[in-house]
């Protein structure tokens, strides 16, 4: 039945020196090299979670940073608004002012020139009124003629 020949003995012997041989020596380089292999990529896939983890920090503090900087932002221009605001109020309210007191001593000015506008022509007129009355006294005539004295010298005067 099952016969076993020089031949298949001879071939399992050099089968066996051959897999202790090359386990001995081959097996056990690979299996090392193999394991360094595996350990170098648990290794970077250890460095790219650590590294991805750094990023994310990175990333959260960038985003804060940012925040800040934009609530300064707002803050910063709120305040340069009211500043603005606070300014141009001052302004207006001193423009009002000034203007108020230019009309105040323009009114002003205007009632000094009517006062002594009227005060010249009040004296004119009491002029003109003593020069009629001394004519009509000189002339001594009637009451027509002295009206018509009186009127003839207001036109004369008035042209003048």
């Amino acid at each position: 039945m099952f016969n076993i020949d020089f031949t298949f003995l001879w071939t399992l012997i050099n089968l066996l020196v051959l897999y202790f041989v090359l386990r001995k020596l081959l097996f056990g380089r690979i299996g090392a090299m193999m394991k360094k292999r595996s350990d170098s990529i648990a290794a970077s896939i250890q460095q790219g979670e650590e590294a991805r983890a750094d990023g994310e920090a990175y990333k959260k503090q960038c985003q804060e940073l940012i925040a800040k900087t934009d609530s300064e932002r707002k803050t910063i221009l709120d305040e340069t608004r009211q500043r603005s605001q606070a300014e141009f109020d001052a302004i207006v309210s001193d423009a009002k002012r000034e203007a108020a007191a230019i009309l105040t001593n323009a009114r002003a000015e205007i009632v000094r020139e009517r006062n002594e506008m009227m005060a010249e022509l009040e004296g004119r007129i009491a002029t003109l009124a003593i020069l009629a009355a001394s004519r009509v006294v000189e002339a001594n005539m009637d009451n027509e003629a002295n009206v018509k004295l009186v009127e003839k010298f207001l036109k004369d005067e008035g042209a003048a």
